[in-house]
């Protein structure tokens, strides 16, 4: 059986004025990436402004047709996003959670801090992967507290949404590589 995880992690405006929290949730077989909606946020990622009621959003990357599917898991999109270069999508959840209970219900949750210009790098991760970044969505679900986007990034086996979500603190300044 082809396990697929998506990669998330949940950031808080929790430490200081200078650093964020970030947390790393896994639930089901879903791993992923939860910002807070505030205003920095909304600044730094316009798209969240449509979600502006919200106390956090979930945000991932996958193939277009896997991830916006309304079956739980399909095979055959599964296949063929792994085995063929696919168009792919961020996808937005809403939620008025906070970190300290989704933690309740988490798999696993692991919280570490970044900077504010690590934060600033990151958001800018998250706006070159979407098409556009004040973009209308391609499709909802659950009334539009689920939104995808386009993205112009190809799915396949040699890019899948851990290498995507593994790119992450690379490329907002919190890893490094030497």
């Amino acid at each position: 059986m082809i396990r697929i995880i998506f990669f998330t992690i949940i950031f808080c405006n929790c430490a200081s004025a200078q650093n964020m929290t970030i947390y790393v949730v896994k639930y089901s077989w879903h791993t992923g990436l939860f910002i807070p909606v505030n205003e920095e946020t909304m600044e730094h990622i316009p798209v969240l402004k449509q979600f502006s009621n919200y106390k956090i959003v979930d945000i991932g990357w996958g193939d277009q047709g896997f991830y916006q599917s309304e079956s739980e898991f399909d095979l055959e999109l599964a296949l063929k996003a792994l085995f063929t270069p696919t168009k792919s999508v961020v996808r937005i959840i809403g939620s008025l959670q906070k970190p300290e209970d989704i933690k309740l219900w988490s798999d696993f949750f692991f919280e570490f801090e970044i900077t504010e210009s690590s934060f600033t790098k990151f958001a800018s991760f998250i706006n070159q992967t979407l098409s556009d970044s004040l973009a209308q969505p391609l499709s909802e679900k659950a009334g539009g507290i689920i939104k995808f986007y386009s993205s112009d990034l190809n799915y396949s086996l040699l890019y899948t949404c851990n290498t995507w979500g593994g790119r992450m603190p690379r490329q907002s300044g919190y890893l490094s590589y030497s």
